[in-house]
């Protein structure tokens, strides 16, 4: 899926989403918020998942102008909110 916000009738920012189911098990996404006034990308996540019946895990890296993050989330079927960790690199 790609967005776009439009303000005063020109194209201010573009907006990319991309979810790939590889097989059963593995997917991968990724998403980008690219402003195009300052020609700088905003935010962009990238992550890949393997995912079982009860539980999966996800690897991923989240990028912004200040700082760039890595993740690793575990998270189980049906119960709250995923547990993980994280990097940043500034």
């Amino acid at each position: 899926m790609i967005g776009h916000l439009i303000e005063d009738e020109d194209i201010e920012q573009l907006n990319g989403y991309l979810n790939l189911k590889i097989n059963p098990e593995w997917s991968v996404h990724f998403d980008i918020e690219h402003t195009l006034y300052d020609d700088e990308t905003e935010e962009a996540n990238f992550g890949i998942t393997y995912t079982q019946p009860c539980w999966a895990v996800t690897v991923g890296s989240e990028y912004t102008p200040e700082d760039t993050t890595f993740m690793v989330y575990f998270t189980l079927a049906n119960i709250g909110v995923p547990l993980g960790s994280g990097i940043t690199s500034k």
